[in-house]
């Protein structure tokens, strides 16, 4: 709030005329607002009261214009005040993301591990720096997984035109083929599958006094793209025995 004292004389006359003007401030909307009230008194001089008409009109203009300069100065400092706002509100800035200095063997995960299958290599994983990231060592490539062998086979002549071939059983076998021939070479060879579950096969209907050669092997039955395609291990050394 603000009070003023102006002095006016009214011309031709020895009157003087004193105007108090009081300027209030008040906020709305985020606009300043302002109220004026303004108290005009006379004084008399030489017995005589002041009442031009022009006088009073010169009063009036001198109260807006009052008025007007004291709203123009509330302006001016409350724009001085939202500038100084704004400059408070500039966004501070962030500095970039730096990592803590660290040792990448402190602490590591492992990843792109992959286990080997039948039909498909698989990989030992890359040991990482579990802070950022980095690649401490490459893993390596794990070979396909093989089917063993059957161990253990034997064969026996122990009946006329017959030979008995057992062995043990091969683990994640799905079965076995044992193959027959007069010959190591196996041309003209007899295949005969038998179920996982046995361990024992006998052949019969040979030819009495020839020499026959008898291997074997495991075979394991796997999905490869949605079709049944069969893994084989290795064959087992020729046995070579001579049937009654």
């Amino acid at each position: 709030m603000g009070r003023y004292q102006v002095e006016l004389a009214v011309a031709g006359t020895d009157t003087t005329k004193t105007i108090t003007v009081t300027v209030q401030e008040a906020e709305m909307d985020g606009e300043p607002e302002k109220e004026e009230n303004k108290t005009g008194n006379m004084e008399e001089g030489n017995g005589e009261t002041g009442g031009n008409p022009d006088a009073g009109n010169g009063d009036t203009s001198q109260d807006i214009s009052a008025g007007e300069n004291a709203s123009d100065g509330t302006a001016e400092s409350t724009g001085g005040g939202a500038g100084g706002t704004d400059s408070g509100k500039e966004d501070a800035v962030t500095p970039d993301t730096v990592t803590t200095p660290h040792k990448h063997t402190e602490k590591t995960v492992v990843k792109n591990q992959r286990a080997a299958t039948y039909t498909e290599s698989g990989y030992t994983g890359d040991t990482v720096c579990a802070v950022c990231g980095k690649t401490v060592k490459k893993g390596k490539t794990i070979s396909k997984k093989k089917l063993a062998k059957p161990a253990r086979v034997t064969v026996n002549c122990n009946k006329k035109n017959v030979l008995a071939v057992s062995w043990k059983k091969s683990r994640d076998a799905s079965g076995y083929e044992i193959q027959y021939a007069l010959n190591k070479d196996f041309r003209e060879a007899v295949t005969v599958k038998v179920k996982s579950s046995k361990t024992r096969k006998t052949i019969k209907k040979l030819t009495s006094g020839k020499n026959y050669c008898v291997r074997i092997r495991a075979y394991k039955t796997v999905k490869v793209n949605g079709k049944s395609r069969r893994i084989y291990s290795g064959w087992v050394t020729c046995k070579k025995v001579k049937v009654k």
